[in-house]
């Protein structure tokens, strides 16, 4: 009896290995063979086709895969006052009320600023009471910085949701300041001059069109943020206006001489105005580049803005959105 257990134990360990063996040959051999497709046409497959595919995105049944001189930034701006401090749970008051994304192309010497409007409609990462992820919910994706410790977690949270909207992009850089941290870095430009592309005088009577106007730190503050009251209460609406004041920003930053070293400060999260994965080497390649490189910006995707049942709803225009992955963002394989 114990004679015949013995061989079938031997039969059973036999019979397992010749099964491993048989997989890990045909996954090797179906990273490495030829596949014959329905046409009857061959397509070598081999190991690192499988890695790069792996590692790529997959957009209209084609592979592509992050250009490889390409650096990405997330500019994120809270719609709060005070220090950014933790909120002691996995769940925070804090919103994504600002979000501009930089693409910077070393090869290109180029530039692109993107700001993706915050009533986007997108899924948005819910985390429990352990900061866990437990499934997305579909909301406004200003939303998703309120999944999170309000720090590091929230801020993670918020360049994985942008990175899903962009077809999985990892996104190099984020740096997240609040209200009170934006303003201090505007001061650090001192009166920056802007000229008015049309009427603005539901902000301010002296908005004209065509009056360039030297906008200190605050007065550049009222301008981008101004919403309700307005003939225009739309976040479209504003996001125009921050638009016209970052192209005028960009333009005054290459007259103007001010050391990336006064921006040091704002790394420093201890001081309660940001929090941010960027170092002062990135810091100072990315001032080196605005100061040199070619900028554009592309303002916003094109979409839909409806009023939702409890909030306005932007619905981005699809195909506009994946041509500017495929100009942008991503190589083919």
């Amino acid at each position: 009896m114990k004679a015949h257990s013995k061989k079938l134990r031997l039969i059973i360990i036999i019979v397992a290995v010749i099964v491993f063996i048989a997989a890990t040959y045909g996954v090797i051999s179906g990273m490495s063979k030829v596949k014959a497709s329905s046409s009857s046409e061959a397509e070598v497959f081999t190991a690192t086709d499988y890695l790069m595919r792996m590692q790529g995105v997959l957009i209209d049944g084609e592979y592509y895969h992050k250009k490889s001189s390409m650096k990405t930034y997330l500019i994120i701006g809270l719609d709060k006052t005070g220090p950014i401090v933790s909120s002691n749970s996995y769940r925070n008051l804090n919103n994504a009320d600002f979000l501009l994304l930089v693409v910077v192309n070393s090869e290109k010497k180029a530039i692109r600023l993107l700001e993706i409007d915050r009533d986007t409609m997108t899924e948005v990462r819910r985390l429990d009471l352990f900061g866990r992820e437990i499934g997305f919910v579909t909301t406004q994706i200003t939303l998703s910085y309120s999944y999170g410790d309000g720090l590091k977690t929230s801020a993670e949270n918020t360049v994985k949701t942008v990175g899903d909207l962009f077809y999985g992009l990892a996104i190099d850089y984020y740096f997240v300041t609040n209200m009170d941290g934006a303003l201090s870095i505007l001061e650090q430009f001192g009166e920056v001059p802007v000229l008015l592309d049309k009427d603005y005088t539901d902000i301010d009577s002296s908005y004209t069109k065509g009056r360039v106007v030297a906008m200190d730190a605050e007065e550049a503050f009222r301008f981008i943020r101004a919403r309700r009251g307005l003939e225009e209460p739309t976040n479209q609406a504003r996001v125009e206006r921050q638009t016209l004041y970052l192209d005028s920003l960009m333009n005054y930053i290459k007259v103007i001489s001010i050391s990336y070293l006064e921006m040091a400060d704002y790394l420093d999260e201890e001081n309660g105005l940001s929090v941010t994965n960027l170092d002062l080497k990135a810091v100072s390649e990315l001032y080196n580049a605005f100061e040199n490189y070619t900028v554009r910006n592309d303002a916003t995707l094109p979409g839909e803005e409806v009023e939702g049942a409890e909030n306005m709803e932007f619905y981005p225009d699809k195909e506009a959105l994946k041509a500017y992955c495929l100009e942008v963002l991503y190589d083919k394989y």
